[in-house]
């Protein structure tokens, strides 16, 4: 029997990475990978993010020039940062006062940083959605178009819609270039982050590859810390 098993779901996964990729990436869940911890809807994950102890919150913000040259606002979110991939999933939440968020990230990673698209499809990243008008359903609740999520509000849909699974229209435009989990895909680069942290995957990298998302890393929070 599998050690893990997802019951609203029915289903079993003998690889704690195969059931959370599934807890991150199913419509059925609202889950936050760092904390372990699925949610009842989007707003109450949103919540969590914001205000759980687990997760850092930005300090004093201050200038830094961004890899395109325009000057933004960062913090001191590196220091607080334990792990790549939580500053990263810090930034693409939404939830950093400097305003850097999933778009961004996307962006500057895909333009100015994995050149050789070692990690990310240049191709796959695509600019945000934009909508002026969310429109409810006869329940009064709000349908995304692209998969079979409802929301309550029109905010959580349009949170829902700028997230990474909808940012790109579908498309995992990361992936993990080992040959030990057969090159897996992921939305979002905090997503392939977390991955290349809680497996063996990184054991075949170049050190070079290393050398790309650390270097990715420092030039986003060069002033943070």
């Amino acid at each position: 029997m599998s050690e893990f098993d997802c019951h609203p779901c029915q289903r079993s996964f003998r690889l704690f990475q195969h059931y959370q990729a599934h807890m991150i990436h199913s419509n059925s869940h609202h889950y936050c990978a760092q904390c372990n911890r699925d949610f009842g809807d989007e707003d109450a994950k949103q919540k969590h993010l914001r205000f759980s102890q687990n997760h850092f919150v930005c300090g004093p913000a201050q200038p830094v020039t961004r890899l395109t040259g325009q000057t933004g606002l960062f913090n001191q979110c590196a220091g607080q940062a334990g792990r790549r991939s939580a500053l990263i999933q810090h930034f693409e939440a939404g939830t950093c006062v400097s305003g850097f968020n999933l778009e961004d990230v996307d962006q500057e990673f895909s333009k100015y940083c994995d050149i050789n698209q070692v990690f990310v499809r240049r191709e796959w990243i695509l600019p945000a959605t934009q909508i002026d008008v969310l429109h409810s359903d006869t329940s009064g609740r709000f349908p995304c178009t692209s998969c079979p999520k409802l929301f309550r509000t029109g905010p959580e849909l349009l949170a829902h819609l700028q997230s990474a699974k909808h940012k790109n229209r579908g498309f995992k435009a990361y992936s993990c270039p080992s040959p030990h989990c057969a090159k897996d895909r992921f939305y979002s680069l905090g997503n392939l982050l977390l991955h290349m942290e809680t497996t063996n995957c990184n054991d075949s990298y170049p050190n070079d590859w290393f050398d790309l998302v650390d270097n990715y890393l420092l030039e986003a929070v060069r002033q943070t810390t």
